[in-house]
């Protein structure tokens, strides 16, 4: 509860103030858990009831004006909008910073290679963008005390069964299919050089058939193709439209081949034909 100094007509002369406040104020005066609005009054004091706070303004802290007597005669919160200074948004910022960062910290056990590897791919989609959304924060908003914080993803993930070694050398064949499908497809490209196509994720797929579709339609209406294509260390290279059917067919061929090691090792493992993840995920 906040209260306010009156005048003999009952107005608020300043801002409110908190009960402690008040009562240092009033050093000679011990006032009770509650005091009543008769004593308040006697002492120049008078209560400012709670109220919600109003719409956030961009750049602006909210902060409480001198409140206001209604027709009522009833006592009003007001709320005024004061311009961050440069100094106080950067402390904001900093101050975003260091809890973004607290978040991070806190969600980096999902990013292990054995946590990954009880997590279906959308779940570790969830995750990555989570921790995307953390990271860009301080850039995507402006003022701090608007940031919206991305909301944590499931942590239901399977139970792991740490003593049967089948399912530990599974897990590994897990880990060793995410780490290769993440370092992407060695590919020569038509200008002469080599770099990786990134398959780490559903949206890399999606980009890619969205250029052999793009090729597709441009050859049914018999128009001219030609696309750009960035590779994992940022190198864009210019492609015609049989190249880029190329590319995509080689990509799709082998995240297909990736599956089928995959499942291979692990066939391999369950009949107890490897003795362990990395040799079924050699041979």
């Amino acid at each position: 509860m906040l209260y306010v100094k009156i005048n003999e007509q009952g107005l608020p002369l300043e801002r409110p103030i908190t009960k402690r406040a008040m009562q240092e104020r009033l050093p000679n005066v011990m006032l009770a858990e509650d005091p009543s609005d008769e004593i308040l009054r006697t002492l120049g004091f008078a209560c400012v009831p709670e109220a919600d706070l109003p719409p956030r303004r961009e750049g602006h802290a909210t902060v409480l004006g001198i409140p206001e007597v209604d027709s009522n005669g009833k006592m009003v919160r007001t709320y005024e909008y004061i311009p961050y200074t440069e100094e106080g948004l950067e402390i904001r910022k900093n101050e975003l910073r260091a809890d973004r960062d607290k978040l991070l910290a806190a969600s980096d056990w999902t990013q292990s290679a054995d946590v990954q590897a009880t997590m279906s791919p959308v779940q570790q989609q969830e995750w990555s963008e989570y921790r995307a959304a953390l990271r860009n924060i301080t850039e995507d908003f402006a003022d701090p005390k608007l940031a919206v914080y991305p909301e944590v993803p499931s942590e239901d993930f399977a139970k792991v069964d740490t003593k049967d070694p089948k399912a530990k050398a599974k897990r590994t064949i897990q880990a060793l299919f995410t780490e290769a499908r993440q370092e992407g497809l060695s590919y020569q490209f038509p200008d002469g050089l080599t770099g990786n196509i990134q398959l780490r994720d559903p949206t890399d797929l999606v980009n890619l058939l969205g250029i052999a579709i793009r090729v597709i339609l441009a050859k049914e209406t018999s128009q001219e193709f030609s696309t750009s294509f960035r590779d994992a260390q940022n190198n864009t290279h210019a492609l015609n439209a049989s190249e880029a059917l190329l590319l995509v067919l080689s990509a799709f061929n082998y995240m297909i081949s990736l599956y089928e090691r995959k499942w291979t090792s692990e066939a391999k493992i369950e009949a107890n034909q490897a003795d362990s993840a990395e040799a079924a995920w050699s041979e």
